[in-house]
């Protein structure tokens, strides 16, 4: 095997990957906007501070009930960050989601323990997906270019 072709396959292997992992989220995400509701009440939503990576993580938890069953979950929107660089984006995230507020619960009908308070993807979840298939398109042109 030639040397030339190794960073093609690294962007080929990286690329499909990325693609992989986030293709499952992102449909998932986009299938969320024509899921049943339910409603839910919040448990709690805290920053926690990271001294070692300086950053402040969100920590959420609702409950909601479903044909007798109180499930929990901790995923607001597909994809969302859940660590900030700042204090203040991580306020802003968890505003309105205070302990014992009631909200509405998007849930999976064949799996009501999948379940968002905000349906769609976040543009995080968008930007991956871009990421990946640059990384496979890129990896396939270098490839391709390093059989010649």
């Amino acid at each position: 095997m030639s040397l030339a072709l190794v960073p093609g396959i690294v962007l080929l292997l990286g690329g499909a990957w990325l693609t992989v992992m986030f293709s499952t989220a992102i449909i998932r995400a986009i299938e969320s906007n024509s899921w049943p509701t339910a409603p839910g009440v919040m448990r709690r939503a805290e920053l926690e501070f990271d001294p070692t990576d300086r950053t402040y993580s969100v920590d959420i938890a609702y409950v909601f009930e479903i044909d007798g069953e109180e499930i929990t979950s901790s995923v607001v929107r597909f994809g969302d960050r859940v660590a900030f660089p700042n204090k203040l984006k991580a306020i802003n995230y968890i505003h309105g989601y205070s302990a014992g507020k009631k909200v509405q619960v998007y849930y999976c009908p064949s799996d009501p323990h999948t379940a968002v308070l905000r349906p769609g993807a976040s543009f995080r979840a968008m930007q991956t997906g871009i990421y990946g298939a640059t990384l496979l398109l890129t990896g396939s042109v270098i490839f391709a270019h390093s059989l010649r």
